[in-house]
């Protein structure tokens, strides 16, 4: 076989559920110039390794190795790096499905421009329960200032160019967020790019490393980026809260709603004055990415109805919406909660034990969902909204919240004043 330009690099341990359709989606591809790299961890206790070696002699474009010990994903993908001869090297995952257009794509762009090192794509993320699409930030310098708070790439969508690897030798960092952690660590180093389409299916299951080691998961992409704050901008955050830093979901919130506000607050003007004082970052991006941060700072607070920025409120304004805060808790409104997913499950159940909300209906965008029950209440379209008699549309769906908000004005006439985002994470 000639050399390929295009190597697919995935690590798989215990994943003969789902490894057939990966292989297949990758198999299935446009684009053919490409070589499969297939690292196996060593212990497999099903039957991953046989399902392997089975795509492996009937297609000549496929590799197995299998590790001698346990090492790890990190480790396999960086020995997965060694043996790829590719130009170009494409991630996958067992977990996922690649569109048939894929590497096309991706290697067209990147053809064509060879400044970008990492191109990802958006995705759609499939549970057992609910779908959505992740439409992340697409241009270099968005991208970057993004990097500084969380990651913006899926792992099992990029495309690298070989380059950054083998002249730099650069790899993955031994941890349990090695693709924020290498991403992070190539802030302002090589351009990352988005392809604005979906081309991966990413599935969410209870098996993922992200799903068995959530804390874990979440502890490490909040060192990653307060040391990516030092990395870019010298700036020392040692003594602003966690839920300020990387994966913010899961963690507990402070019942001092003033505090947690002015503290954020702070923190995103010293980002900004640390950046106005050393250009690093593209000065509208940053800004546009603070906004973003704030916004999300608000809902894990219930504090959406704050429209101030983040460089104009006062103590007087978090006071005001506190006090209507309160009676959207304590008043219990009549309520319409949009969203039937998986962030909406999370939640209600607190809800209904704590009798916070008369909740008489979910919405839901998908049509499928209408007319079936969601925690024994109907699940209705956003066209039925009106006809319901309601003090408040709670949106529980984080991904899309501002586009849903926009939707509820301008497509089904809902008073501004009338939609409340459900938070980002626990309340305690």
């Amino acid at each position: 076989m000639n050399t390929p330009l295009v190597s697919v690099l995935i690590s798989v341990y215990n994943c003969e559920s789902t490894l057939r359709r990966a292989f297949d989606s990758i198999i299935k591809q446009t684009y053919t110039n490409f070589e499969l790299i297939i690292i196996v961890e060593h212990g497999c206790t099903d039957n991953t390794l046989s399902i392997c070696m089975e795509y492996a002699e009937k297609n000549n474009k496929i590799m197995v190795y299998e590790n001698e010990k346990r090492i790890g994903l990190a480790a396999s993908l960086n020995l997965g790096l060694e043996l790829c001869k590719g130009k170009y090297i494409a991630r996958a995952d067992s977990d996922d499905v690649n569109y048939p257009l894929r590497l096309a794509k991706q290697v067209e762009y990147m053809e064509k421009k060879p400044s970008v090192g990492i191109l990802g794509t958006w995705c759609r993320f499939v549970s057992e329960n609910d779908e959505w699409i992740c439409e992340h930030p697409t241009d270099s310098d968005s991208i970057n200032v993004a990097l500084l708070f969380n990651n913006c790439l899926i792992h099992s969508s990029v495309m690298i160019r070989a380059d950054l690897f083998n002249g730099i030798n650069w790899q993955y960092p031994i941890c349990e967020a090695e693709d924020y952690a290498l991403w992070s660590s190539l802030i302002l180093k090589t351009q990352m790019e988005n392809l604005p389409e979906v081309l991966v299916d990413y599935h969410i299951h209870k098996g993922q490393a992200t799903s068995t080691k959530e804390s874990v998961v979440r502890d490490i992409s909040v060192k990653i980026s307060r040391q990516a704050f030092v990395n870019e901008l010298s700036l020392d955050t040692t003594s602003y809260d966690d839920l300020y830093f990387g994966w913010r979901s899961g963690g507990p919130v402070s019942r001092n709603v003033e505090d947690f506000l002015l503290n954020a607050s702070n923190l995103l003007l010293n980002i900004k004055a640390a950046n106005d004082r050393l250009n690093r970052f593209d000065k509208n991006a940053l800004f546009k990415r603070l906004q973003h941060h704030w916004r999300e700072t608000k809902s894990i607070v219930f504090m959406n109805t704050l429209l101030k920025d983040f460089d104009e409120f006062t103590k007087e304004d978090i006071n005001d919406t506190i006090k209507i805060t309160d009676k959207l808790r304590h008043n219990f409104c009549k309520v319409i909660v949009y969203g039937t997913g998986k962030h909406s499950e999370t939640l209600i159940p607190s809800f209904i034990n704590a009798n916070m909300f008369d909740i008489i209906a979910f919405c839901d965008s998908s049509p499928h969902k209408h007319g079936t029950e969601f925690f024994g209440k109907l699940v209705i379209s956003p066209n039925s909204l009106l006809e319901y008699n309601f003090d408040y549309v709670l949106v529980a769906t984080p991904n899309y919240e501002v586009e849903i908000y926009k939707s509820l004005i301008n497509n089904y006439n809902i008073d501004i004043n009338k939609i409340w985002g459900l938070p980002h994470t626990e309340i305690i």
